[in-house]
């Protein structure tokens, strides 16, 4: 029977054939990477990561079944430019984890983008925005007690209102869509009885209020031992009262005791392009030490 094929399908079978190639031809039953991968995606807003990995699952045996050529005629013929274009962008992601494979000459990428019609310079607009490391800058502040690295080229600025907060904005340069993708820090003295859930409860029950169509994406918790920091996580996306158009947001809340200090960290993108600052959000959250006795 001929695949028929929805935009989510398509995209979730065209990864799971590029992560067996970045396995150099195992199975592809472990799939993190790319579940991840594919839930920043907007098309992805409604799904949570059960659904993507049954879809992964079923479309796994399908396509052993009838053969990759009718699978990829499929996508082929039911995708538009959009979603070829940014198949191939996953695709290339996946694949660039495994550090032995040239992902610049990928026999897989190379084959999707001529069946797909997109540019024969594809590839190489890729390799490079994929090998433009992003480079850190140490920044201290005294009064805070506290050092972090932020991103080079990133605007960082000092503010009080009731806590002191700091904010870090992303060139526009760098920037792959119209908006410029930030991170805010908030540092909150008074905060100092609350442990980590009802800083987090706290933290996240505000942008429930205020958030309309909030979605939960995923979350989860790290510790920091040498700080001894502990830290939870939620990625959630939805539309607050003043923003021009939907978000995703990374949002941290950190406890340490040792230190007396609590604080929230927020990082906002835009739901399709989070994927590609994810790395630096994470490397900001983790990079924060506490000076202050």
């Amino acid at each position: 029977m001929p695949f028929q094929l929805s935009e989510k399908e398509a995209l979730i079978g065209c990864v799971l054939v590029a992560e067996s190639c970045a396995r150099e031809g195992v199975e592809g039953d472990k799939i993190d990477e790319a579940v991840n991968a594919i839930h920043g995606l907007k098309l992805f807003a409604d799904w949570n990561g059960d659904q993507i990995s049954k879809t992964w699952l079923r479309l796994k045996d399908e396509i052993f079944d009838a053969g990759l050529e009718d699978f990829l005629v499929a996508v082929q013929t039911q995708t538009n430019h959009t979603a070829k274009a940014q198949i191939v962008r996953i695709c290339f992601d996946l694949i660039a984890l495994n550090p032995l494979l040239n992902v610049g000459d990928h026999f897989y990428l190379k084959m999707l983008i001529s069946r797909f019609g997109l540019p024969a310079n594809a590839l190489d607009a890729l390799w490079k925005r994929g090998n433009a490391v992003q480079q850190y800058e140490n920044y201290e502040n005294a009064l805070l007690g506290i050092t972090l690295q932020q991103p080079k080229g990133w605007l960082l600025t000092e503010g009080y209102n009731g806590l002191h907060v700091l904010s870090i904005k992303s060139p526009r340069s760098n920037s792959t869509d119209q908006f410029t993708e930030f991170i805010s820090l908030a540092f909150d003295e008074a905060a100092k009885d609350l442990d980590i859930d009802a800083l987090y409860d706290q933290g996240v029950g505000d942008w429930t209020d205020i958030c309309k169509d909030f979605q939960v994406l995923r979350n989860g918790a790290f510790h920091i031992p040498q700080q001894e920091i502990h830290a939870r996580w939620k990625v959630f996306s939805g539309q607050a009262p003043k923003w021009v158009t939907p978000l995703t947001v990374k949002f941290f809340s950190f406890v340490s005791d040792k230190h007396a200090l609590r604080y929230t960290l927020g990082c906002y993108s835009m739901h399709e392009s989070t994927h590609e600052y994810e790395d630096i959000f994470d490397h900001v959250a983790k990079s924060i030490v506490i000076q202050r006795g």
